[in-house]
């Protein structure tokens, strides 16, 4: 009954979600089976983990039951238990990549353990893509969410933002206030940053430029639909009409509208709190700039009025970046500009990528040699990309437009995503959860998804089943193959996140979140042990199993836009090419 209400907010989407009843009840037993709880496509690599903290438990048989007509369909041997350390248990791998007939299945390990049932079929991530790109939606500032759209999780409208003060430390004239409606609600909180959101928005316009025939008009229900433009395009484009509103004047661009403090557990209407324009610096200028640079090339053929308008604002914060190269945001602090502000700071203290980011795109946008980028000006290490370090999507944009860039800075792109993707393979092919290395920092669950967004792009460079074989992989992590035995998306595998630290989802009385909202996951450093102590606590102190699904763990159980944004682009790779033959590596 759940996932069926669930599923009434996707609308004209028509998603369903793809769980069924088990055989049995399931013990805890049936948890030591770590698959993707939603499934596996017909012709890739199909891998669960039988997990447990004893190495002698690893039983040596397993097989794969029709979970319809209750019989033996494959049978295979567990490999030799591995032990992993950050989840301080043993696991060993059960291999079923050779059996390719769709349907819905069980695995039985032996020793009568099942798991839940899982489907393999050819569109298995068709609906979580859709969901995971309408959380986007669901994020919306300053207008009222429909039933229509919305289904049961429509809302009033809140924080409408006609007209806000200035944070004093601006230096504005005494009672001057502004607008700044619109835009996405960056997380759990009701805060716009402009630093993350750049990030954001990027990947969204990065998943239009590459796979942008995925996201056609209608496809997603939203006000916008029927518009004759994609649907992902109209919902980036709620939340540049919010950037446009961060320019000040001389160019610069402010780093956030939020309150003072964090807002209470609250509906956006019923939110008391006063939002604030505030601080002005070079890293929100650049994101600034490299997005409405990235949205003037992307709207050209869609509004040339508002692409040119785009561009206008990108080359003023340009401008206001060179005369500004040192601008850092701070605050809370003694010694900070902001001090009586605690919302989120999104501290950056190098701004070598951004300046990278921000004129690479204005050269696309432009072809102006005043931005043109030289092999010197490309980092000297491959980093993925997080708000906080940006190089990464200069590289992706100088490889999908090699043909406007000296071939060296081409060349030496290229190379770079090369070698970070054969550091990849080696490591799923090295780990007993088949996944990259993880340090399991705050937001670790975008980890395996950049993982996936990089081997991406290698994968655009030079096309080998490997890249996409293993990203296929590497996505059972996100949905249940992980020794938490969550499935991190809300809405989608059989136990997924019930209760994200969302102040919407909190307040909204309804029992069932929002579906497709990636949750940050396991955290070492565990933030919110003590407001989780009166709950419990953490399950267990092992890093990777460093996760609660309670709305208290701001830590390891909120949502963010950028987590969400790695998710589509990394759906988006997997739905673009399963139209193409996935075959196993040898």
């Amino acid at each position: 009954m759940r996932h069926a209400l669930i599923l009434l907010s996707i609308s004209a989407t028509s998603l369903f979600l793809m769980s069924a009843t088990p055989l049995q009840s399931q013990t805890e037993d049936a948890q030591s089976i770590r698959m993707n709880q939603v499934g596996y496509f017909p012709n890739g690599p199909k891998r669960a983990i039988f997990s447990s903290i004893h190495k002698s438990d690893t039983q040596k048989h397993f097989r794969l039951i029709d979970a319809t007509g209750k019989k033996e369909v494959f049978r295979g041997i567990l490999t030799k238990p591995e032990y992993w350390k950050s989840a301080d248990e043993w696991a060993a791998i059960a291999d079923f990549s050779q059996f390719t007939q769709a349907g819905l299945y069980v695995i039985e390990v032996q020793g009568g353990v099942l798991s839940a049932p899982f489907q393999i079929h050819n569109h298995i991530y068709e609906y979580a893509l859709n969901a995971s790109v309408r959380t986007f939606y669901y994020q919306r500032a300053s207008i009222s969410l429909d039933a229509k759209h919305a289904g049961p999780f429509s809302r009033k409208a809140g924080h409408l933002n006609k007209s806000i003060p200035y944070h004093k430390d601006l230096g504005k004239a005494q009672n001057a206030r502004t607008a700044s409606p619109g835009g996405w609600y960056d997380a759990g909180d009701f805060g716009k940053y402009i630093v993350n959101a750049g990030v954001t928005t990027s990947l969204l316009l990065m998943t239009h430029e590459r796979f942008g025939s995925i996201f056609p008009d209608g496809s997603l229900n939203l006000p916008e639909s029927g518009n004759g433009t994609s649907d992902l395009l109209d919902e980036i484009r709620y939340e540049l009409e919010w950037f446009k509103t961060m320019q000040d004047a001389d160019g610069g661009v402010f780093f956030k509208v939020t309150p003072l403090k964090f807002a209470g557990k609250v509906m956006p209407a019923d939110d008391p709190s006063l939002q604030h324009m505030i601080g002005k610096s070079t890293s929100s200028t650049l994101n600034f700039a490299a997005v409405m640079a990235y949205a003037a090339r992307l709207y050209g053929d869609v509004d040339q009025s508002f692409a040119q308008q785009c561009l206008q604002q990108a080359e003023a914060a340009w401008q206001w970046a060179l005369k500004n190269t040192s601008i850092r945001y701070t605050q809370g602090t003694k010694s900070s500009n902001y001090k009586d502000v605690q919302t989120g700071g999104y501290g950056d203290q190098h701004f070598e990528d951004e300046f990278l980011w921000a004129k690479t795109a204005l050269f696309l946008a432009t072809k102006d040699s005043k931005y043109s980028i030289s092999i010197d000006d490309l980092p000297e290490k491959y980093s993925a990309p997080t708000w906080a370090q940006v190089s990464a999507l200069a590289l992706y944009s100088i490889i999908l437009n090699e043909e406007s860039f000296a071939k060296k800075v081409s060349e030496k792109a290229k190379v770079m995503v090369q070698q970070a993707s054969v550091k990849i393979l080696k490591e799923v092919m090295a780990h007993p959860y088949r996944i990259n290395q993880m340090n399991y920092i705050w937001g670790s669950n975008i980890v395996p998804l950049n993982a996936i967004l990089t081997l991406s792009f290698a994968n655009h460079i030079e096309a080998h089943p490997v890249y996409l074989t293993t990203s296929v992989e590497l996505m059972d992590y996100t949905f249940g193959k992980n020794p938490t035995g969550y499935s991190f998306v809300t809405g989608f595998g059989t136990k997924s996140p019930l209760h994200p630290h969302h102040r919407i989802m909190m307040a909204d009385g309804i029992e069932p979140p929002i579906p497709g909202f990636l949750v940050g996951g396991p955290n070492r450093g565990r933030q919110d042990a003590n407001s989780l102590k009166r709950y419990g606590g953490y399950p267990s102190q092992a890093p990777a199993k460093s996760y609660r699904d309670h709305t208290a763990s701001y830590a390891s159980n909120e949502v963010a836009i950028n987590w969400n944004a790695s998710l589509v682009i990394a759906l988006s790779f997997l739905e673009h090419q399963r139209a193409l033959s996935i075959h196993e590596p040898k």
